[in-house]
């Protein structure tokens, strides 16, 4: 339901009973309203892809509409959501970043917010309508983006030394303006390694990208590779 993003330790002490490991938990929300200017038009039904990043103080650094069937449904998601508060996630009883996929549901009756495993918002709706902004696979780019700023991950010699070598994949978003979104650690990687890998990740920037000449939201992906470089003839 959550990926652990990087390990902290600003937020406040969990309480004595408290497990070591647990999820990120929204502690408070404020109400999400259906747009006033769907109902007018006799839109009853809506649905948005959210995900959102919260810090190991529990603070929001960052929330993408990733997918929705009405851009006036993402704006009010986008609206509420701003105003809400987390509990961080804990990783053996240490704060945690996490990344969150958010569903929400508007219908006339009410509007369901709830948590959903993270997966691949480019898929269709999972109940009615399908979605008409999600993101573009980078095979129907009109181009691959091109990078503007691109620092690689530092990598210092006493961690070669610890024997911190591997790899490390982390998947992000590139929105319309080329920054890079929500950027996460996939799978399992040394926590040290992850974190050089995000923190690189983090400052790139690109040009944006396009379908057919029009800005797009696209999702890519990046493997680092961390190990001594070869000698070269002259060491």
């Amino acid at each position: 339901m959550l990926a652990l993003v990087a390990p902290g330790a600003a937020a406040e002490p969990p309480p004595p009973d408290a497990a070591p490991n647990a999820p990120c938990q929204i502690r408070q929300r404020a109400r999400i309203q259906f747009p006033a200017r769907a109902l007018s038009q006799g839109i009853v039904y809506g649905e948005v892809l959210m995900m959102i990043d919260v810090d190991s103080a529990g603070r929001l650094l960052d929330v993408l509409p990733v997918a929705y069937t009405r851009r006036d449904f993402a704006e009010a998601a986008l609206a509420a959501i701003k105003e809400w508060r987390f509990t961080p996630a804990r990783i053996g009883g240490e704060p945690a970043g996490s990344n969150i996929t958010l569903n929400v549901k508007f219908e006339v009756a009410g509007v369901l917010a709830y948590v959903k495993p993270i997966g691949d918002p480019e898929e269709q709706s999972t109940t009615r309508g399908d979605f008409v902004y999600r993101p573009v696979n980078v095979a129907g780019l009109d181009r691959m983006p091109l990078a503007v700023a691109r620092e690689g991950p530092i990598y210092p010699r006493e961690w070669i030394v610890q024997g911190r070598t591997g790899g490390v994949t982390v998947d992000f978003f590139i929105d319309e303006k080329g920054q890079v979104r929500l950027p996460r650690i996939v799978g399992d990687a040394d926590q040290y390694l992850a974190a050089s890998a995000l923190a690189a990740v983090k400052g790139w920037r690109f040009e944006p990208p396009r379908q057919k000449g029009r800005p797009v939201l696209t999702r890519a992906t990046q493997v680092f590779h961390f190990r001594p470089q070869a000698p070269g003839p002259n060491s």
